[in-house]
């Protein structure tokens, strides 16, 4: 019975770390994803302190409900769009006013945005001087890695778990 005991902590121990290395590689995905964000709104953010317009700021178009192009959104205080080069469905998105205003007295705000049912951004704020700024890019291809990291995790754990249990009865079988 010990020896049963004993197996069975060191199978849980297996699972528990090959989980914890699954977890790990997804929230480091998952991070990633808002780097490009951080950068395209602390640049644009830096930019409107600095005296651009929003408008210059603005010069393309990116649809982001299809593309995995990072874009800007920029807000007035009161949260309404005024410029940018994200659009949703041809329109500048309306963002949660409280996604917007987290940003001041912070460096910048990161969420998970879902503008529509099929469309997930890695979202960040930062709070200009007369501004809101929201940089972001879809987290489509961010979503397929981490599911693709799930599955190898799995098969992984299931693979190891395989080996374990023949070792086990390997040992039992031939138990001196």
């Amino acid at each position: 019975m010990k020896n049963n005991i004993l197996w069975l902590g060191a199978a849980a121990l297996l699972i528990i770390v090959i989980t914890s290395f699954g977890v790990i590689v997804v929230t480091a995905q998952r991070m990633s994803a808002n780097d490009l964000s951080i950068q395209f709104a602390e640049d644009a953010a830096a930019s409107l302190n600095n005296g651009d317009s929003p408008a210059s700021l603005s010069k393309n178009r990116i649809g982001f409900e299809h593309s995995l192009a990072p874009f800007i959104v920029i807000y007035d205080k009161q949260g309404d769009p005024i410029a940018g080069t994200g659009y949703l469905n041809g329109v500048l998105p309306a963002a949660p006013l409280g996604i917007l205003t987290a940003a001041q007295g912070h460096g910048y705000h990161a969420v998970t945005w879902q503008p529509q049912a099929d469309t997930r951004v890695a979202a960040v704020t930062v709070s200009a001087r007369n501004y809101y700024v929201l940089g972001g890019q879809s987290l489509k291809e961010v979503e397929l890695q981490e599911n693709t990291t799930y599955e190898l995790a799995g098969a992984a754990l299931c693979a190891a778990l395989f080996a374990f249990g023949m070792l086990y009865i390997f040992m039992q079988r031939f138990k001196a």
